[in-house]
């Protein structure tokens, strides 16, 4: 669990490509644990009304996040512009999250190859647009 957490560090900035559902959902738990830790280690030592630590972390952690919910949208076949979908409360959210859960495409796509290392389907089991 904790590698796909340094996976996602590690390509902080990589806007480009594909990133598979395991990636995203296991970062997101250690993402969530860490930011419930650092809140508790806050209100201890600054109160409720000073949570520095917590800011700060999410302020760094911005960019991976962002990154990494482009690529799982890449996955699904989906544009990375989808996540400002987020900016809409309730609607929104779910809407994201519910894109974020689908299953990726099978093999390469406009994005890039299939994260899972799979095997490109032959020509003839492609259905015609």
């Amino acid at each position: 669990m904790f590698r796909w957490y340094a996976t996602v560090l590690g390509r902080y900035a990589v806007f480009g490509g594909r990133a598979r559902c395991r990636e995203l959902w296991y970062f997101a738990v250690v993402h969530a644990l860490a930011t419930l830790c650092l809140y508790a280690l806050d209100v201890t030592l600054f109160g409720t009304r000073a949570p520095w630590l917590t800011a700060a972390y999410t302020l760094v952690t911005l960019p991976p996040v962002l990154a990494a919910v482009v690529r799982r949208l890449h996955d699904t076949g989906r544009g990375g512009w989808l996540a400002l979908l987020w900016l809409v409360p309730v609607a929104g959210w779910c809407a994201v999250l519910a894109m974020l859960g689908a299953e990726g495409q099978a093999g390469g796509n406009r994005f890039g190859p299939d994260p899972r290392g799979g095997v490109e389907p032959a020509p003839e089991t492609v259905p015609a647009v």
